[in-house]
């Protein structure tokens, strides 16, 4: 227990802008990541607000990119989704309201094939970015090259940080143009995906680590490694999607209501 609490507090540190680790579970490791990078774009909103929207975009950008070249992935990624965020806001704010809609979004640059033919190729170079290796990118077919384009800043092992950065905010930029993909997100399933995202986030590390590490083996004995994987998928993803709902209704939804109500009770006279 003293390790665990010493490590969550080590954690938990909002000043420690290194990558924390935990050993009980580790991709926890971008919850401090997104504090900061929420703090990030509130103080610069906050400081911006008065300005005129294409002078806060510059700056953003501009910061964004520094971000980026310098080490600081992930502020840059944060600030180039509040810039995506604020440009889809306006565009869609400046469209007539008979094609304010899903159907109206592309009506202009988006539907022409050249739109068409430019999304689709920054799409493919997203994924291609968010293909780079985590490691032994210089020994790595396709990736040799991009590897030495990382900035100093990085450390060897790093590089991928930049690559995927890079790719993440190219694809959701290319997605939000893309009436197709749109139309694919928006519909029932990935929107039910959205709404329980953080939930399953939690929840699926304790899951593996418990039942995973302790039912997998065993299924392997059982079944061999085609049989043991495929009942395991299963069974794990009926348990982990179980947990998700229920944290989902019974905390997630929870904490959402407390935090209105001390909100509420915090700005009221």
């Amino acid at each position: 227990m003293k390790n665990f609490t010493r490590s969550y507090a080590e954690w938990a540190n909002p000043f420690n802008f290194g990558h924390y680790h935990t050993r009980y579970d580790p991709h926890t490791f971008t919850i401090p990541m997104e504090f900061r990078g929420s703090m990030l774009i509130y103080i610069f909103l906050l400081g911006t607000a008065f300005m005129k929207a294409k002078w806060r975009t510059r700056i953003g950008s501009f910061l964004s990119v520094y971000s980026l070249i310098i080490g600081r992935w992930d502020m840059a990624t944060f600030m180039g989704g509040m810039l995506l965020s604020e440009h889809d806001i306006r565009r869609s704010s400046d469209l007539p309201p008979s094609v304010a809609g899903m159907k109206g979004r592309g009506k202009d640059f988006q539907r022409t094939t050249k739109g068409t033919a430019l999304r689709w190729a920054g799409i493919i170079l997203a994924l291609y970015f968010l293909s780079y290796p985590d490691a032994g990118a210089e020994y790595t077919p396709g990736f040799a090259y991009l590897s030495t384009w990382v900035p100093r800043y990085y450390i060897p092992l790093s590089g991928w940080m930049f690559y995927q950065a890079m790719g993440a905010v190219l694809l959701v930029a290319c997605i939000l143009r893309s009436p197709v993909l749109v139309r694919l997100l928006e519909s029932r399933f990935p929107q039910y995906l959205g709404k329980v995202s953080f939930s399953l986030y939690l929840v699926h590390g304790p899951v593996l680590h418990s039942l995973g590490f302790w039912m997998m083996p065993r299924l392997f004995d059982n079944f061999g490694k085609m049989g043991g994987y495929a009942i395991g998928w299963v069974v794990l993803m009926a348990v982990t999607f179980y947990l998700t709902n229920l944290w989902n209704n019974k905390v997630d939804v929870w904490s959402v209501t407390v935090g209105r109500k001390v909100e509420k009770m915090l700005a009221e006279d």
